[in-house]
């Protein structure tokens, strides 16, 4: 993973472990039809749509919520 994904993952590791953050993001992706290496702000907001749906199950809507919209304001 590279780049805008490993700023992802830096984000989640605190709330769910790094294991499980890069496993995330690399599900997330193949959702959506592309590579960890591929994410661009241009997917962030269909990427955080399925991520959010998994997260909910981890931390609570709540933090999910707060979680994914830092995903989606980064660049």
């Amino acid at each position: 993973m590279a780049g805008l994904s490993d700023q992802v993952v830096s984000l989640l590791e605190p709330h769910i472990g790094k294991t499980m953050a890069q496993a995330s993001v690399k599900t997330q992706c193949k959702k959506i039809g592309i590579t960890p290496e591929q994410l661009s702000s241009a997917h962030l907001n269909e990427f955080t749509k399925y991520l959010q749906a998994g997260l909910n199950l981890f931390v609570g809507n709540e933090k999910a919520e707060l979680i994914t919209k830092k995903i989606e304001q980064m660049k």
